[in-house]
Formats: C-alpha cells, sequence, structure tokens
C-alpha cells in the first residue's frame, strides 16, 4: 500500500511555521527601557559620566522625556547641560537600593561635589518596555563639615 504525500507534509509545515514564529519573535527590535530600577540608574549614571544625550534620552519615561526635549532640543545642547552640571561631581552614591512599589519604584542617590554634597530622589515607572526614570527631586546642596580634597590630619585646621 502506498501513502500519500499530504499527511507528511502537515507537520513538517507545522514545525517550519512555529520556527519562523519563534525566529521572527527573537529578532523583534528590544524595549527602551530596563529590567530593574537599578539597571536604569546605573545605565543613566554611566550616560551622564559619559556626556552621552542618546543614552540619557533612553533612560527617561513621560513626562520627563517631554520635558528634557523641551529644554533641549537637539543632543548637543542637551550634552553640554550635563557635562557643565557633572563638572563639579566627585561621587554618586545610591543610598541602599531602590524601594519599588507595583510598578514604581524611589531610589535615593547622594551626589557629592568639590563644593558639598545633595541628596537627589529618583522615581521610575514600569513601562511596556522596562523600567524608566520618570522625575528627579533635588534637594538642597549642604556644606560638609570637611571640605572635599582635605587631607587626612588637615581636617580641624578647616574649622
Amino acid at each position: 500500500m502506498i501513502r500519500s504525500p499530504k499527511p507528511r507534509l502537515l507537520p513538517v509545515a507545522l514545525t517550519c511555521a512555529v520556527l519562523a514564529g519563534a525566529l521572527t519573535w527573537s529578532l523583534r527590535p528590544r524595549p527602551a527601557g530596563y529590567g530593574t530600577p537599578a539597571e536604569c540608574l546605573e545605565a543613566y549614571r554611566e550616560a551622564c559620566r559619559a556626556g552621552d544625550a542618546a543614552r540619557i534620552r533612553r533612560c527617561l519615561g513621560e513626562p520627563l522625556r517631554s520635558e528634557v526635549r523641551h529644554n533641549y532640543p537637539g543632543d548637543e545642547a542637551l550634552a553640554e547641560a550635563l557635562r557643565r552640571e557633572n563638572r563639579g561631581v566627585k561621587g554618586w552614591v545610591e543610598v541602599g537600593p531602590p524601594v519599588e512599589q507595583g510598578g514604581r519604584a524611589t531610589a535615593d542617590v547622594e551626589e557629592v561635589r568639590a563644593t558639598g554634597q545633595r541628596r537627589l530622589r529618583y522615581h521610575l515607572e514600569l513601562s511596556q518596555g522596562g523600567w524608566l526614570i520618570v522625575r528627579v527631586e533635588k534637594g538642597a546642596e549642604q556644606t560638609p563639615e570637611v571640605r572635599y580634597g582635605t587631607r587626612v590630619g588637615e581636617e580641624s585646621r578647616e574649622r
């Protein structure tokens, strides 16, 4: 008895369709966001340090993204503002891990400058593409008891 080749083609065709779908899904564009709030903050910090405006914009969600786009329409304007803003930054320390509550998170960062330090609070939200920064609260700069760059043993002479 000779079998028709049609029944054998159906499993082969289904397998090819599943493989083509899996390949298409795996090659789709990746989301713009980050997997965790900590990853987003790290990418933002590195982009700020490098003055990379395009990478900074990828870390931002609405309404902050629109605000930055309005204030700095081009990447060069934003990069110049970043260089100017970060010129005096000597260190950036996360005060504990980001606190997640559902699709929102907050992270506190101490920014150490030559002239003092200030606390920044980053508000992040989980979007379709991942975690993005949606708002930044900047605290007032505090003057330290010991000026940045003071050598050990000289701190008593500073006062």
